[in-house]
């Protein structure tokens, strides 16, 4: 019963975060070493501050790597 509800909660945060523009930070981790491994891999606060910086000075586009 615990773990159902740990595995709802996260969902619950994930969906939070993306409804206000913040990816979830381990799916971009898992991401980027599959996909771009020769990149450097952000920390959290990095990540959150381009997230943030991303979605209120783009420039009206979608920005997507792939």
């Amino acid at each position: 019963m615990r773990r159902r509800l740990g595995v709802f909660l996260t969902g619950v945060r994930r969906t939070l975060h993306l409804m206000v523009g913040m990816p979830d930070y381990d799916i971009y981790v898992a991401h980027l070493k599959a996909k771009h491994p020769e990149q450097p891999i952000p920390d959290r606060k990095t990540f959150a501050r381009d997230c943030v910086k991303r979605r209120y000075e783009g420039n009206g586009q979608p920005n997507r790597c792939c």
